[in-house]
């Protein structure tokens, strides 16, 4: 420190740096606390708070690895209090690739949503709920769904990953769950159809020198940095306010055009149908439900969760709406143009007055139930349970 002081740009740079230190610190507790472990909304949706603590301190340390064609998959063979990762990858207990003689298998494609974000356990996920779904109600344990969500996957990593690894495991039944991701994605890309992580994936690979690899050093660095993210924020909102103006149902001239994100959706779901049908395989294609869409009765809670998007995104809710009414119409086209079974889950919450969101697109374990009883009556209606090969298993 003495040398510190002889030094005055020493000093500074120290001082920089130790205020630097102290507002990052009140900016993470600031966050830790109105959006962490007590925020309002995991107040509302989960009774015990220790139960909530541990499911969002498990999913920090979830690890993720690089994996080729979908750019990224969570890391397996990881186990902690509220989720495991069996050897393939997937959420849940592990699995062999050969189906069992007599097993009726499911998987279910989606982000993390389906992945199951927010819920107390892999048997509350989705997957897990349906398979004790359908077990229960055919009094038997032959059904097996396999949980093959992962962390921001749009369509297009979900067909590349039904293609590539999903084939293979001999499903008799893929049902998709998406929507949400591929807006986002296409909304921070400012290009349809590319992943969520793309920017930083072409940043990285077209950077050629050392002072470049340094600088995304920094960057990386910094990019970590909540303190700097709320002032980035809070200056594009500023920015955005004072250089564009919004009627009620404007959105910015900007954002992706919603119908390049619904058509390469449309694309991406007619090619899975495609592979599916070649091999016999049946099929069911849903969009998620999400918090700027639908006619839920929203809490004071989701209210909160809706407007802080509101703020942090100009034009999110209207921009949502825009892209999820082009999704659904094209959902709809590939529903005449192929016969592929389809399914709106946009509305499953509209009687629901009660908390169901934790943030605008993952749910309490609740909702995840009601989501499934949706799913399991669209199976059973289209028929879905029914092979149209020779098999020795029969539901009763």
């Amino acid at each position: 420190m003495k040398i510190a002081l002889k030094h005055p740009i020493i000093f500074s740079i120290i001082l920089v740096g130790l205020c630097f230190i102290c507002l990052e610190v009140i900016t993470r507790v600031y966050y830790l606390y109105n959006y962490g472990y007590k925020s309002k909304a995991k107040d509302a949706v989960y009774s015990n708070q220790k139960d909530a603590k541990n499911i969002f301190k498990d999913s920090a340390k979830r690890k993720f690895e690089a994996y080729p064609y979908v750019m990224h998959r969570t890391k397996p063979n990881q186990h902690f209090r509220t989720f495991n990762i069996n050897s393939l990858g997937f959420r849940g207990k592990e699995i062999e690739k050969t189906k069992k003689e007599g097993y009726f298998r499911i998987v279910i494609l989606g982000g993390s949503a389906v992945w199951g974000t927010g819920a107390s356990n892999d048997e509350a996920t989705i997957s897990g709920s349906l398979e004790r779904k359908l077990n229960d109600v055919y009094n038997t344990k032959r059904f097996e769904v396999i949980n093959a969500g992962d962390s921001a996957y749009i369509s297009t990593q979900e067909l590349i990953l039904l293609f590539d690894r999903i084939i293979e495991l001999d499903p008799d039944l893929v049902i998709t769950f998406d929507g949400y991701n591929d807006a986002y994605a296409g909304f921070i890309n400012n290009v349809a159809g590319f992943p969520e992580n793309f920017l930083q994936f072409k940043e990285k690979l077209e950077s050629h020198n050392v002072f470049s690899f340094l600088g995304l050093a920094v960057r990386e660095l910094l990019s970590h940095s909540m303190f700097l993210e709320t002032i980035k924020q809070r200056l594009r909102v500023f920015i955005s306010r004072k250089t564009i103006s919004l009627d009620n149902n404007e959105i910015p001239t900007t954002y992706v055009n919603a119908a390049d994100i619904a058509r390469v959706y449309g694309r991406n779901l007619e090619y899975m149908y495609a592979i599916l049908k070649d091999r016999r395989i049946k099929s069911l294609f849903t969009i998620q439900p999400i918090l700027a869409f639908g006619s839920k009765h929203l809490t004071d809670t989701e209210k909160s969760i809706l407007a802080v998007s509101n703020i942090d995104i100009i034009g999110y809710s209207q921009y949502m709406k825009k892209v999820y009414s082009s999704l659904l119409q094209e959902l709809k086209r590939v529903h005449s143009k192929c016969g592929a079974k389809v399914l709106d889950l946009t509305g499953v919450f509209d009687n629901i007055n009660g908390p169901v969101f934790i943030d605008d697109v993952h749910f309490s374990d609740e909702a995840n139930d009601i989501i499934v009883q949706k799913i399991f009556e669209a199976i059973i209606k289209e028929g879905l349970l029914q092979r149209d090969y020779a098999q020795n298993f029969k539901l009763s």
